[in-house]
């Protein structure tokens, strides 16, 4: 599975973003199946998530990043890209205003554990 890093060349549309930086990230459209594993080792490359700060449905997905820097990194990364790789839409990624938690935090917090 392609891992996208804040290296690679991007369209300028990829940069562009209504709302001011932050670290919580609201990622749309994802398609199943995908690997919830793979999601967040995917996001935890950008850098550390804040500790029961990262929920999924189906389709969506909420993550906290303990920096501003590694949510901007996440969202250039992965902002109108395909994932996974066989996915037939693209990723929607917007930072979620500061102070305004989702509603899913007050839900239990999804935990991923590594496969042994």
């Amino acid at each position: 599975m392609k891992v996208y890093t804040p290296n690679e060349d991007f369209d300028d549309d990829c940069l562009e973003e209504e709302r001011p930086a932050t670290r919580t990230l609201h990622i749309t459209h994802l398609v199943a199946p995908f690997d919830v594993h793979a999601l967040k080792r995917q996001l935890e490359a950008f850098g550390p998530i804040s500790e029961g700060h990262f929920w999924i449905s189906r389709t969506q997905c909420f993550v906290h990043f303990e920096s501003v820097e590694a949510a901007a990194r996440a969202r250039l990364a992965l902002h109108r890209r395909r994932w996974p790789p066989a996915s037939p839409r693209l990723l929607e990624v917007t930072f979620v205003e500061e102070g305004r938690h989702p509603a899913c935090w007050r839900l239990r917090p999804m935990v991923v554990r590594r496969r042994r």
